[in-house]
């Protein structure tokens, strides 16, 4: 099983981490045209409220998402295999890293975007596909190290993912929508998701005990 592991990682490596570095070819193609300082980060406002040195933002945030591929690769796997959640898990940090980086690129070029609405439809398809696979998730898949795998077995453990799956794609489909909306209806859609995630299995939990 385990030999089988690495080489399904070592797979997933020789697939997904030339896609995250291959946006740094246009990083290179555009440097000469980009600031010193780049936005690297903004507000709900699409106001830039962070800035990297331009070395670091076109080399060092391809190679950072590299670093969190190789974290994503080597703990999400148990005893168990979750083969259709895992190929949508597998390719979240490159599509993200594929449209961020180019983003921020084009940004920085002087092309005017929304970052935030882009983050947030991000976010919302992000949480309704997960939420959508999450049900074919066993109880072993995760090593253990997820908290709520010693709270909720057998039946339970189904019925929490089932629920988990419905507040997941419900809150996607909500993030979507709060984008026809201004950007504080999108931070209080993703307030009250992250709030249900951390705190409805802990209630439900307490209440069985």
């Amino acid at each position: 099983m385990s030999q089988n592991n690495d080489r399904k990682r070592w797979q997933t490596l020789l697939m997904t981490l030339p896609a995250i570095l291959l946006p740094m070819v246009y990083g290179v193609a555009m440097y000469s045209k980009l600031p010193a300082r780049m936005a690297t980060h903004w507000g709900v406002g699409n106001q830039p409220n962070g800035y990297m040195s331009r070395p670091i933002a076109v080399f060092g945030l391809p190679l950072l998402m590299v670093v969190l591929q190789l974290v994503i690769l080597y703990t999400s796997r148990g005893k168990q295999a979750a083969p259709r959640f895992e190929r949508l898990a597998n390719w979240i940090i490159p599509v993200i890293t594929i449209v961020m980086y180019i983003t921020t690129i084009q940004y920085n070029l002087g092309t005017k975007l929304n970052i935030w609405r882009i983050a947030v439809l991000l976010m919302g398809i992000m949480f309704t596909l997960m939420g959508n696979y999450l049900p074919t998730v066993p109880q072993g898949y995760s090593y253990g190290w997820h908290p709520y795998t010693k709270l909720f077995k057998g039946q339970d453990w189904r019925k929490y993912t089932r629920i988990f799956a419905y507040v997941m794609v419900g809150g996607g489909i909500a993030l979507l929508l709060s984008l026809f909306f201004s950007g504080a209806t999108s931070v209080v859609v993703l307030a009250v998701i992250v709030a249900v995630m951390i705190i409805w299995p802990l209630v439900a939990y307490l209440r069985r005990a």
